[in-house]
């Protein structure tokens, strides 16, 4: 029993995660505050991008860019549902 509640313990550390912070950034361009924000987050999606294997950020694109079901994305790219998913 007391194993099972150190391992336990030990599943719930690893899952920690640290919250996300508000952006609290300003826009730079007061005449086009869409396009500054919206190239700021282009740039931030694509550094994030570039810091993923080619197989993970492809399944992040069409999941959350293209809005494809882990089964559609399982049978794109060849890969198993559960994997996908990950």
């Amino acid at each position: 029993m007391v194993n099972t509640c150190h391992d336990v313990a030990d599943r719930q550390r690893v899952r920690r995660c640290e919250p996300l912070l508000d952006d609290e950034r300003v826009a730079g361009d007061a005449d086009r505050p869409g396009k500054s924000i919206s190239q700021s987050c282009d740039n931030e999606l694509g550094a994030g991008l570039a810091g993923l294997s080619q197989e993970q950020a492809s399944v992040v694109v069409l999941k959350d860019a293209l809005c494809f079901s882990f089964a559609e994305i399982s049978a794109r790219e060849g890969m198993p549902v559960g994997t996908a998913k990950c």
